[in-house]
């Protein structure tokens, strides 16, 4: 029975992971990326800001495993790293937030190559050092590719074990556990994964022990190091609770502010007609507000600021008018108020239907975008 179901395991990564490879390169590449896996994005606020090498490779990947599967916005952020583009990715989580993360090393490449296009461990299980490091990456991607690597080698460990007994000093399971230990990364060059193949052959054959109920002598594996430093670690705390609703319109208020400030070449996203310019952006629970600026030639900018009651958003898109220019079409009130003014209590504020925003057409896309994602899911927010 152990056979049979160690022997399943092996096809297990490539079977979940290796669609990641067949679609890797439908989407053009933007350094841009989106998930809405609370775990992926908590993992990538911990390394933002820090190269992005192997061991911060590993965060994300185990953050990518938690819930055994590779997703498509889990596709869509290794395609992006995995590209020759040296930018940063931009990376929007759940709420709308957004968090940077470098551009792969060499070290980190080959983690995300690995999770992006597996092999079946068949390919790998003792076919050179290199294939044998490959194996130990794969396992260290994340608890559930350890558990399968670890019942993949259970499988070959126990055909050996079924050919060893006390007559022949239980010579061909010593063999191979010695045979495994002297290929791949040796723990004096690559301390992180020599030590980590020195552990997943151990819980291999502590698989095999137990399912013979314990009859194999402890001498045979107990060598191996496999102190719980040398298993997958919790390279990101982990998500436990869905961020409360304040919790995630304060965040969707700081992506609106990051996408509308310098946007583009005139230094506005927008405008309203006939001549208001929208810029930066502040927000706090259910209202917020862009800076609007009127200039004449010759005359001081008068600034305003542009409110919105997000209680009473019924939605918020960008659509084309006949003359091909895109407009924020919002579904809701706002108030046009003087830049020292402010919103203090929504019911006493004189506020009317909103007009459209013609977008700038230097604006980045994805900004706009942005924009009236966050602002639709903060009026859906306000309105529950």
């Amino acid at each position: 029975m152990l056979i049979t179901t160690l022997q399943r395991s092996t096809w297990w990564l490539a079977v979940i992971l290796l669609s990641t490879a067949q679609t890797a390169m439908a989407n053009a590449i933007d350094g841009l990326a989106s998930t809405t896996d609370n775990q992926v994005f908590y993992a990538a606020t911990q390394i933002k800001g820090v190269p992005l090498d192997r061991t911060a490779a590993f965060t994300l990947t185990y953050a990518m495993l938690a819930n055994t599967k590779i997703d498509e916005s889990d596709k869509e952020i290794l395609r992006e790293l995995l590209s020759q583009n040296d930018s940063v990715l931009r990376l929007s989580g759940p709420t709308g937030a957004q968090v940077d993360i470098t551009p792969p090393d060499a070290g980190a490449r080959q983690v995300l190559a690995t999770l992006a296009s597996p092999k079946n461990m068949n390919d790998y299980w003792l076919k050179g050092e290199a294939e044998m490091k490959e194996l130990i990456i794969l396992a260290y991607l994340g608890s559930p590719a350890w558990q399968r690597a670890a019942q993949f080698i259970a499988s070959k460990f126990y055909a050996e074990w079924k050919n060893s007994s006390i007559e022949n000093g239980y010579k061909p399971i010593r063999d191979i556990i010695a045979t495994a230990y002297g290929s791949g990364p040796d723990v004096k060059e690559d301390k992180l994964l020599g030590n980590a193949k020195a552990t997943l052959l151990y819980d291999a054959m502590e698989m095999v022990d137990n399912h013979e109920q314990d009859k194999v002598p402890d001498f045979v594996y107990s060598w191996l190091p496999h102190d719980s430093e040398y298993r997958p670690f919790n390279r990101a705390p982990m998500v436990t609770a869905a961020p409360s609703k304040a919790e995630q319109i304060k965040e969707l208020h700081k992506a609106i502010t990051m996408a509308a400030t310098n946007p583009s070449e005139s230094g506005n996203w927008g405008f309203l007609p006939p001549m208001h310019g929208i810029s930066a952006y502040s927000g706090n629970e259910c209202t917020g507000g862009f800076i609007a600026s009127i200039a004449m030639f010759g005359v001081k900018p008068t600034y305003y600021r542009l409110y919105i009651d997000y209680k009473g958003v019924g939605g918020v898109v960008i659509s084309e008018n006949p003359a091909g220019k895109k407009l924020l079409k919002i579904q809701g009130q706002c108030a046009m108020l003087a830049y020292e003014q402010e919103v203090r209590d929504v019911k006493q504020t004189a506020f009317s239907a909103c007009k459209d925003i013609e977008i700038d057409r230097h604006t980045k896309q994805a900004n706009s975008a942005i924009i009236a994602k966050s602002m639709a899911q903060i009026g859906e927010a306000c309105a529950n």
